[in-house]
Parts: C-alpha cells; sequence; structure tokens
C-alpha cells in the first residue's frame, strides 16, 4: 500500500485525511506508515500493539507515586504508549478487513487515557477536576465517532494529540520542579493541575466544533 492508498484508507476509517495534517502531524502519521509496513512485514498483529499500549499506560498510576523521578518516568510511558497505539492503527489500516482484531483502538485509546489521568490524580491533581476530564473526553469521542459517517466529518477533528502534548508536558515539568504531595513543591502540583484544566478546556472547545459542525 503507498503513502496515497494509506491516506486514503486511513481518511475513509477515521474521518481526517494525514496528507492535509499540520506538518507535525503528518510526520507523526508518516511515522506510524512505514512503521506499520515494516511490523507487518514481520507478521505482528495490530492487536499486539494494542496490548502493549495498554501495558504501558497501566503503568503511569503506579510510576505517579514514585515522586519526581516516577512523573519523568509517566511521561515516557504516556508517549510510548502513544507511539504504540499509532502503530496499532496503522496496522489495522494495512491489514485486510477480515484481520482486524474485535477490541477497537478507540476502546484502548479511552482505557490509557483513563490511566494518565489517574496518574494525575495520584500525583495530586484534585479528583473533581480528574473526573471533569474524563467525563468530558469520552462524551467528546463518543461524539465524534458518532459523527464520523455522517456529512461534514472533516470538520470534526480529535482532539487526542493536544491532549498526549498536554499530558507529557506536565508530567515532564512537573517531574523538574520536585516532589509533589504534602513533603513536595507546590508549583510541581500547581503545573499538573493546570495542564489538567487545558485538557478539561480544550475538550470543551471541542465539544463546541462538533456542535457547529452538526448546525
Amino acid at each position: 500500500m503507498t503513502w496515497n492508498e494509506y491516506a486514503l484508507a486511513w481518511a475513509g476509517e477515521y474521518g481526517d485525511d494525514p496528507r492535509r495534517a499540520p506538518r507535525l502531524a503528518r510526520a507523526w502519521h508518516l511515522t506510524g506508515y512505514h512503521a506499520g509496513k515494516y511490523l507487518a512485514g514481520l507478521g505482528i498483529p495490530s492487536i499486539t500493539c494494542t496490548v502493549a499500549g495498554i501495558g504501558l499506560a497501566a503503568a503511569v498510576p503506579v510510576a505517579a507515586a514514585g515522586g519526581p523521578v516516577g512523573l519523568m518516568i509517566c511521561a515516557v510511558l504516556v508517549f510510548s504508549s502513544t507511539l504504540a497505539g499509532c502503530w496499532a492503527r496503522a496496522l489495522m489500516v494495512l491489514a485486510p478487513p477480515q484481520t482486524r482484531p474485535a477490541i477497537g483502538q478507540a476502546t484502548a485509546d479511552w482505557l490509557a487515557e483513563v490511566a494518565w489521568l489517574a496518574g494525575f490524580w495520584i500525583a495530586g491533581v484534585p479528583g473533581a477536576l480528574v473526573a471533569a476530564c474524563l467525563g468530558l473526553t469520552g462524551w467528546h469521542e463518543y461524539a465524534r465517532k458518532r459523527a464520523i459517517d455522517r456529512p461534514g466529518r472533516s470538520r470534526i477533528k480529535s482532539g487526542r494529540p493536544a491532549r498526549v502534548w498536554l499530558a507529557v508536558t506536565g508530567l515532564t515539568l512537573a517531574g523538574l520542579t520536585g516532589p509533589l504531595g504534602a513533603a513536595g513543591s507546590p508549583a510541581g502540583l500547581g503545573l499538573l493541575t493546570v495542564a489538567a484544566a487545558a485538557w478539561a478546556l480544550l475538550v470543551l472547545l471541542g465539544l463546541g466544533q462538533r456542535a457547529e459542525a452538526h448546525r
């Protein structure tokens, strides 16, 4: 499958043409395309990457209890789980439809984000804010999935790349600032809380975009 064929297949599956994405996002898709072709050549199924991504994400709450070093590890785990999910989606697009797994990557992505936010909560972010992020994110992704098969789908963008960036940046900065919690740095906890608040705000903006596209 050539890059153009892959991009068309991706657009048909997810509603966004990666060839028209911003430069950084396009480079990310290209990386996934080439990695997917290589892994497919090795005979690795997409479910392997999906399970690996969930496993990496599940380690985030555990690492979050490890202080500044743990938060830095969390940032690496978030990025790694996202990369595994990217490869899984690429393999799904490259593979024949009848060979695709029953477990959807969207479900795996949602479980990964639940684990990331659990890490935020363990690090000290208020539970109400974490719960708001979870609820709004689930609502947004559900609404986007419903809209994929309807007219105007190309105008409804996924906010997941921005959420990944916020999680990685927030965890990294909080880890660099110092320990969190009763014995730690209020600045570090504040940075992580700001990242969570920005997460919720971005999801709200995405829901507003969805409402406008629906109208």
